[in-house]
């Protein structure tokens, strides 16, 4: 491994600080798929007591029994609010699966502006390894010429 020691990334602060962001989107996203699924399921139970009524009230209507007309009408208006309540959970699961989508077009974004940050730190580590390394090979050289001249000073001195 590398010796970073001296390394500063100056976005860093930044780069956490959109970390944090993007796991709050994250359970935002979570929180908004639970409420869709409890919406989906909503949505389900109002389109089956709607489906049963319907079918009981079609059952009714071709069989011998006959309804009181002002049953009957009792019936239609049930059926109505059974379908009101249908259509308003579809509208409620519907708005719900947008603002999941929205949440997660944000943190699709954010994900990709995190990526970014860090492909920036990563060519920060490469110009800094890289800046290391020309100053370590510099020392190196600059040891060798002193001691090459030290031994050139010792052989003329003998």
């Amino acid at each position: 491994m590398k010796n970073r020691r001296g390394f500063r990334y100056p976005l860093d602060p930044y780069r956490k600080l959109c970390a944090w962001e993007l796991d709050e989107q994250k359970r935002e996203m979570l929180d908004l798929a639970s409420q869709e699924k409890q919406k989906a399921e909503s949505f389900r139970q109002a389109d089956q007591a709607f489906g049963t009524m319907l079918n009981t009230l079609r059952g009714t209507h071709d069989s011998s029994i006959v309804l009181d007309p002002a049953a009957r009408g009792l019936w239609l208006q049930y059926l109505g609010k059974l379908d009101a309540d249908r259509q308003a959970a579809d509208e409620a699961l519907q708005s719900t699966q947008q603002l999941r989508d929205e949440a997660f077009q944000r943190y699709a974004n954010q994900h990709r502006h995190l990526k970014g940050l860090d492909a920036l730190r990563e060519r920060a580590l490469h110009d800094f390894d890289k800046d290391m390394a020309t100053k370590e090979s510099t020392r190196l050289d600059d040891a060798w010429l002193q001691a090459l001249d030290w031994k050139s000073k010792q052989n003329a001195d003998q």
